[in-house]
This record gives structure tokens, sequence and C-alpha cells, in this order.
């Protein structure tokens, strides 16, 4: 009897700090009090209903006691967009990557495409935030003219300090979780019981794991600024239309000869096979008429000579 009551003890405790935790500024509806049988139900194995993901408000950071950074220390995540006029593609889109090494950073996508057989480029690189700015000059230097640029400053400060309360929060919860797990395997628990407790565990570990993840990727994305940029090559005066072929124009006017001379053949057969029959056995009554009338002639001719 004594080990069910410390253990309804410590899950009203549980909760009790769950609740109090939640910040002033935004509360959250309280959840029901446990019931008197809370502690029998853990302990006879009647599944407990557990929330998927503890609720940790936004905005804590200040409220959890966690000092802001100074604004030497703030998290500035830099980005930009830089339109280039170049010379020639394929040379341009060599010195961005050569250029990116060699300030520590990294290509993060290229894709190229050609329109009227001149090759268009579009690259993005990250390089440590400290040669961002050098980046942007030695990039402007290269190129013939400077057609856009865009640049974009975020200051993610503030939810990477709300970060930090959410995740000290859900690491302190999950320390409280594994004791109280631990204690009821130690008194033989049912399984059941059990179960319950390691599946809200679960659930606070893929929480604590999604908040240090997002922690990194603003470390990441401040540390190293990311920089878009689109090459144009210069147009060239040309005398010769790009993409005229003599040969091609030849062999289509050779092709059309050899249909005109099939659509006359092609006459010329309808005509032989078809018409002339037709013609003849049309024509063939008035010639033996014609025939016969010169015959009548020639005829009265003679008896009047």
């Amino acid at each position: 009897m004594k080990g069910k009551l410390l253990l309804a003890a410590l899950i009203i405790a549980l909760l009790i700090q769950t609740v109090g935790c939640a910040p002033a500024a935004m509360p959250t509806p309280a959840p029901p009090p446990p019931s008197e049988d809370f502690g029998e139900r853990l302990v006879a194995g009647t599944p407990v209903p557990a929330p998927a993901f503890v609720e940790v408000p936004v905005g804590e950071g200040k409220a959890a006691g966690i000092a802001v950074p100074s604004a030497e220390e703030r998290l500035i995540v830099r980005t930009g967009n830089i339109a280039l006029l170049v010379e020639k593609t394929e040379e341009a889109l060599a010195r961005v990557e050569a250029l990116a090494s060699e300030l520590g950073g990294y290509v993060v996508e290229s894709n190229s495409w050609r329109v009227n057989e001149r090759l268009h480029a579009t690259i993005t690189i990250r390089v440590p935030a400290e040669s961002f700015d050098e980046a942007r000059r030695r990039l402007k230097e290269g190129a013939l003219e400077v057609q856009s640029e865009n640049i974009s400053a975020q200051d993610v400060t503030e939810e990477y300090v709300d970060l930090e309360a959410r995740l000290t929060y859900l690491e302190e919860t999950e320390g409280e979780l594994r004791e109280l797990l631990d204690s009821a395997r130690e008194r033989g628990e049912k399984a059941e019981g059990i179960l319950a407790i390691y599946q809200e565990l679960s659930n606070i570990g893929i929480q604590v794991e999604q908040t240090k993840g997002r922690m990194q990727y603003l470390e990441r994305s401040a540390a190293m600024s990311a920089l878009t940029v689109t090459l144009t090559p210069k147009e060239e005066v040309q005398v010769v239309e790009p993409g005229w072929e003599w040969l091609h124009t030849a062999r289509e006017s050779l092709r059309d000869l050899v249909k005109a001379l099939q659509f006359l053949a092609d006459i010329a057969t309808r005509f032989i096979i078809t018409l002339l029959p037709i013609l003849i056995i049309i024509a063939l009554p008035f010639a033996v008429l014609g025939w016969l009338v010169w015959l009548w002639r020639r005829r009265r001719g003679k008896k009047e000579d």
C-alpha cells in the first residue's frame, strides 16, 4: 500500500510541476486533477492517457531566467542574391566556386541552362559570416555589370533563446520521467503502467531531438551566410544569326524538290491511266462521225466531177 501511495504522489508532483512551468503571459488550460485511484490504475496496469507532446509556449526564455545575448553575441542570419553580367559563364562559374572554397565555404547548389546557345547559370554558396561582405565585393569586381543585388538579415536570437528554455524544460521533464520509470521498475509494477510512462518518455525524447536540431540549424545558418549568384553572359553581335545551318537548308530544299517531282509524276500517272482512256472513249464517236462525213463529202465531190 505504501508503494502505491508513493507512486501516486510522484505522478501528482510531476503534473503539478508541469502546470507550474507554464508562463503567466500565455496561460494554458490546466489538466484535470488526478483522481484518487490514479495510482491504483497505474499499478493495476490500466492505460493512463498521456499527451503526445509537452506544450512549451514560445517566448519563455526571459521567464526561464536565461540571459539574452548582447548585441555582439546575437544570431544574425544573412542571405544575399546578386545578378551579374559576365564575359563567359563557364569561367565566372569556376571563379565563384573557387572563391567559396578560398573563403572557407562550399557550394550548396548549381544550375545551368542555355538560351539561344548562350549559357546561363545560378549558383548558391555558403561562406563564413565574417567573409560575407568580402565575397560580395570580389564577386562584383569580377563582373562586367551588377544587374541587381538584394541583401537581407534576420535576427533569430529570440527564437534561439526560447529554444534553449524549451530544451531545459524538456530535459528536466525527461529526467523526472526516467526517475519515475526506474522507481516503477524497482517495485515490479505491471507492464501496462510502465508502458504508459515509457511512451511519454519517448515523446519527450523526440521533442528534445527536434529542439536540438532546430538550434543547430540556426547556429549553422548564422555562422555560414548564403549567397545566390545569377550569371548572365554578355550578348555578342553576330553577322550570322545563331542556329543557321546551310546544310540543313540544302536538305530541306532538296526534299521540297523531290516532293514537287513526286507531285508531277502522280499527276502524269493519273492522266495516262485514268483520264486518257476516258478521253479516248468520249472522242471515239466524234472521230467516227467525222470520218463518215469526210467520206460522204469525198464521194459527193467525185460524182459532181
